[in-house]
């Protein structure tokens, strides 16, 4: 059985949900929706169109937006 490496699986995953509507939980419980533009094998995300969330409404909008990998907990397609 061949090893996937998890920076290859990162790299698929990520890379299909480019440009596409993403929602990331962040460590704290926050959530943030967007168009994930770029990403790198740290995790660290750009997403644009940007939006925090509160259950399901919109509490703040940010535009253009960096989120450092650290804080990422989760990413699914929205």
């Amino acid at each position: 059985m061949a090893q996937i490496r998890p920076e290859s699986l990162l790299s698929e995953i990520l890379g299909r949900a480019s440009s596409n509507e993403v929602i990331v939980g962040l460590k704290g419980a926050a959530r943030l929706r967007g168009k994930l533009r770029a990403y790198d094998m740290h995790m660290n995300l750009v997403l644009d169109d940007a939006t925090s969330l509160e259950g399901d409404r919109v509490r703040k909008r940010y535009g253009l937006l960096f989120i450092r990998g650290d804080s990422v907990v989760f990413v699914v397609l929205a």
